[in-house]
């Protein structure tokens, strides 16, 4: 998206408001319309700072004012940079809304001027006679590192000393030879100057090139361009450094080229042969330099290059020959190059393309049947025949361009331009010649064509061309998509690198704060993406709520993410809203050509993106926010990169819930919510006995998404519960290990999250789940930052009639058992952890034992070798940390 910077005149005070305006105009709109009436020229642009400034009043009240002047037609507006805007008096006189225009046709051309001079690729100062800045574009700011708001107004001397000299390598000679020009501003000055690497600003070389203005509002004053002759420097010192290198290359070059190269005085003897010429001429070097060439070999050996280098000598300008050299029996070219101390000439040995060229009549019979087009042209490019695809890919039948070049297919200034290219290859030694064109059908379609010339001889002093010509649109099409599947590979390496850097960058993060940073940090840093912002959600309420944003500033708040109605209404939301609904990544290719996105539009423009991803953040069912990607690029999440991009939200959910977690088991202070479940099992027709004994002692999520829960239960709950296996739809086995009179330890294996699962993805733990005379009651601690209405709600919508029975603060300081679980935690694996929690809970480490190794493996969904693995690196690494490191303590 191009932006034209406009830059202000000095001519910045504060005006009254004039008595020229409209009666329908409020009297604060009055006095803004002043501001630029009492101008030197209402036309001339001013920012809304300015305006604000000449109102004394606050940039925001300026604002308003100018935009309602600009609805009603009074002032124009236009934007400049990200967010800027200017605003200048509108140039209508009529029955309209505006006042009269003032406007001349000299101001519109300063207004066009200043406009291209803007956009040019070199760094501009206007000066007025008395050398300040009234007037500097935007490449003053990329070579000098400057704010042109700032420049604008300031003395150029004092700029000069006071900011411009820091930034260049030499500052007394640019001070003295720009200081010269200010002195005695009658000429035109030129020259080169290296600027420093700094803040704002590269290393480069800059052309100055200046003059006096000596006509018009500035007369007097001055006009300095910078022009970026970077690269011209680097090419010299390229050249320099190579040119002594070239010279001994050649000289090495001439002994090792395959072609036989000799060379002549004025007088024609011989002053230099090659090993080649050696070869070729069946004669050293020593024999025959000093001799002249037509002792050397008769006019019978070589009569034509004799004759050649003759007429090159003469004419001093090349010539070409071909001749046959009866010593050694086979056809030679020649190419003659004269100078004024004499002539070098090149031979090559051209026996196999005359052999060819008599072969050539072999192939008249392939030329009328060949896919490809051939045509044959004349050496100025008439066509002189073709064979009939050339009317099957161009329309025409060849007999209308016969004689003729044909320019109606492809253009003449292509045409010529083809044919020079390829004598200057065939110059060069060259036998087929490819070029890239593109013809015109006579049904006017243009179509991609890839042409592969030669040329031979028919007479012994004229030439003609032969163009084998393909249509190659399928090759083009195929090269397109092979580019945009390279491009789309080099983004989708590109968001692997983000997602590994995001994994990498939150393992260390202590906050949920720091994770969120890291995590838009990544993405914003990427070549691949322009910016990136995280919300949290609360999709009971419908809202969205701003956390970090990266790369950009205040775009989250012009979105307006705190409209409810963006999550509750589908049909008319946007990314944002659906990815949170749906739980699924949702993405924008387009921003210009989605319908659902145009209310949008405008910021894309604005902010210069043109592909949106929205990435929910989910762990365990459980919805903590979202993340916003922008990138510049059109299609940037297609499927490759949106499925690459996927994961991030749930290892930003994991890293979130585990941060929680860890702080409901480490803080001193905890939420306790307690609940009472009359009848939990009432909706299945199923009523736990009150004198039996049901307790839930843990929860381990496996890596497929099941589920096992361990904990104990009397004899007469266990019918209860065995009943259930058949009801309950998640509830795939139950496994007891003991039955007698005692409560037995029970195995419940589920297929979908418990609410202690649900509970823990939320930052909390259970604390105790047990039945109590009849009631099944529930006590979870929470982290004081978890928000307790979602816990509240995860719990009813498994228990409808769950009770809340308390909700108090209580402090868990001293709590040894979570403090060591969370030591415990940290030094082993989630695997190690799970096999370790389901062996004890399955009865393993019991005497005798209540469930086997093979048992437990397959409850855990692994090979029995495995799960022992697991479970002696699990014992191993808790048995070093208890008796060969510092012991765990509840301090």
């Amino acid at each position: 998206m191009s932006v034209f910077r406009q830059r202000r005149f000095i001519n910045c005070r504060r005006f009254e408001p004039t008595m020229s305006l409209e009666d329908s105009l409020s009297d604060s709109l009055a006095e803004t319309l002043a501001v630029f009436d009492g101008r030197e020229s209402p036309h001339v642009p001013l920012t809304t700072s300015e305006v604000s400034e000449a109102l004394a009043c606050t940039r925001r009240t300026a604002y308003d004012r100018l935009n309602r002047l600009a609805d009603e037609g009074y002032v124009e507006t236009k934007k400049v940079g990200a967010r800027g805007r200017v605003w200048w008096r509108a140039p209508q006189s009529s029955a309209g809304s505006a006042a009269e225009s003032d406007s001349t046709p000299s101001e519109g051309y300063e207004s066009l001027l200043l406009d291209v001079l803007d956009g040019a690729d070199a760094g501009v100062f206007v000066l007025n006679d008395d050398f300040e800045v009234v007037w500097a574009n935007e490449g003053v700011e990329r070579y000098f590192g400057l704010d042109c708001e700032t420049v604008v107004g300031r003395d150029k001397r004092r700029l000069l000393d006071e900011e411009i000299l820091d930034a260049v390598a030499d500052p007394e000679t640019f001070a003295e030879t720009v200081l010269s020009t200010y002195e005695d501003n009658t000429y035109a000055e030129e020259f080169e100057c290296r600027v420093t690497p700094g803040e704002g600003r590269a290393e480069r070389w800059l052309e100055h090139r200046s003059r006096p203005i000596e006509s018009g509002r500035f007369a007097g004053g001055r006009v300095e361009h910078y022009y970026d002759v970077t690269e011209s420097k680097r090419l010299v010192r390229r050249l320099k450094r190579s040119h002594a290198a070239l010279e001994r290359e050649l000289d090495e070059a001439f002994e090792r080229i395959d072609d036989a190269v000799f060379s002549l005085d004025e007088e024609g003897r011989f002053a230099y042969l090659n090993p080649r010429a050696e070869q070729l001429f069946d004669r050293d070097a020593s024999e025959v330099v000093g001799r002249p060439i037509d002792v050397v070999f008769p006019q019978k050996e070589l009569s034509e290059g004799c004759e050649a280098i003759r007429r090159a000598a003469k004419t001093q300008s090349a010539v070409t020959f071909e001749d046959y050299f009866e010593p050694l029996e086979q056809w030679v070219e020649g190419r003659v190059h004269p100078s004024e101390t004499g002539t070098s000439v090149y031979l090559r040995d051209v026996h196999d393309r005359k052999r060819r060229e008599r072969e050539l009549e072999r192939y008249e019979t392939i030329f009328d049947t060949i896919d490809d087009a051939v045509c044959v042209f004349d050496e100025d490019g008439r066509l002189v025949e073709a064979n009939d695809a050339f009317e099957t890919l161009t329309g025409y039948p060849p007999d209308e361009f016969v004689g003729e070049m044909p320019t109606e297919v492809i253009a003449e200034d292509m045409l010529e331009s083809a044919l020079e290219y390829c004598r200057e290859e065939f110059e060069e030694g060259r036998d087929v010649v490819s070029v890239d064109a593109e013809v015109v059908t006579k049904a006017d379609e243009r179509v991609p064509i890839e042409a592969r010339i030669t040329r031979y001889f028919p007479c012994e002093n004229s030439h003609r061309w032969i163009a084998v010509v393909r249509d190659v649109t399928a090759q083009k099409e195929q090269l397109r998509r092979y580019e945009r599947q390279r491009e789309r590979l080099t983004a989708l390496n590109s968001v692997n690198a983000v997602v590994r850097e995001i994994s990498d960058a939150i393992i260390s993060r202590s906050t949920r704060e720091e994770i969120e940073h890291a995590v838009c940090e990544s993405l914003a840093s990427s070549e691949s993406y322009l910016f990136a912002w995280i919300a949290g959600v609360d999709p009971r309420r419908g809202k969205l709520t701003p956390r970090v944003e990266v790369g950009v500033e205040g775009y989250v708040d012009e979105i307006d993410l705190s409209d409810a109605r963006s999550l509750n209404t589908l049909e008319e939301s946007g990314p944002a809203s659906r990815a949170v609904r749906t739980g699924e990544i949702q993405v924008v290719n387009d921003a210009f050509t989605d319908e659902d996105f145009e209310p949008w539009r405008h910021l894309a423009r604005e902010y210069g993106y043109r592909s949106v991803a929205a990435v929910p953040i989910e762990y365990e069912g459980t919805t903590y926010g979202l993340i916003g990607v922008y990138a510049d690029r059109e299609n940037a999440f297609e499927e490759e990169e949106r499925h690459a991009l996927g994961p991030v939200g749930e290892i930003v959910g994991h890293a979130i819930a585990a941060n929680e977690r860890k702080q409901a088991l480490m803080s001193d202070e905890a939420v306790e919510v307690e609940f009472r479940v009359p009848d939990p099992f009432g909706g299945y027709d199923a009523t736990l006995p009150s004198d039996g004994v049901f307790r839930i002692d843990r929860t381990i999520p496996l890596d497929d998404g099941t589920y096992l829960e361990y904990g104990v239960a009397s004899a007469n709950v266990l019918d209860v519960l065995e009943s259930l296996v058949a009801e309950v739809p998640h509830w795939e086995s139950l496994t007891t290990f003991e039955r007698d009179s005692a409560p037995d330890r029970f195995e419940l294996y589920l297929s979908e999250q418990p609410t202690q699962s649900a509970v823990a993805s939320l930052g909390g733990y259970v604390e105790s789940a047990e039945m109590v005379e009849g009631h099944f009651e529930l006590t979870v601690h929470l982290s004081v930052s978890t928000d307790v209405r979602r816990v509240i709600d995860i719990v009813q919508e498994t228990y409808p009639d769950a009770e809340l029975v308390a909700r108090r603060m209580v402090s868990v300081d001293g709590a040894f058992r979570e403090r060591l679980q969370q030591e415990f935690a940290d030094v082993l694996t989630e695997r190690q952890r799970n096999a370790l929690e389901t062996a004890y809970y399955s009865g393993f480490f019991e005497w005798p034992r209540e469930s086997s190794g093979e048992a437990v493996a397959e409850s855990l969904g692994v090979s029995a070798p495995t799960f022992h693995q697991h479970l002696r690196k699990a014992e191993k690494t808790l048995f070093r940390r208890l008796l060969a490191e510092r012991p765990v303590t509840s301090q």
